[in-house]
């Protein structure tokens, strides 16, 4: 397990859509709690997200277009994640791209 103090997470997973999306397919569960996101060209986090929405999308959108996997780093306690409790983080890969429904992730998102 990896305990990182002071971190503090820049979204949270509300719900998957399916179990044939993207996001479903890197192992993202509802209530993760999102710390970073990377590509080779953009990175996320909390000293520049902002909670600024179009950064995600900008991030999503340039993954898609060069064919990148999305570097997700999450929080996870016990299957369900949130609060203060101490919980895994796990690095994910989300590869995002067309599938049968709606938008490219197949997630939606919350600010936190």
């Amino acid at each position: 397990m990896n305990k990182k103090r002071g971190l503090k997470p820049i979204l949270s997973i509300h719900s998957i859509q399916s179990s044939e999306s993207p996001a479903y397919r890197a192992n993202l569960k509802e209530n993760d709690l999102v710390y970073s996101m990377t590509t080779k060209t953009h990175s996320l986090n909390v000293s520049n997200f902002n909670r600024d929405l179009q950064k995600l999308s900008k991030l999503i959108s340039a993954a898609v277009s060069v064919d990148d996997v999305v570097e997700v780093v999450v929080k996870r306690v016990d299957g369900e994640v949130g609060g203060d409790g101490e919980g895994e983080l796990l690095t994910l890969l989300l590869k995002p791209g067309k599938w049968n429904g709606v938008g490219v992730v197949g997630c939606r998102f919350d600010l936190v």
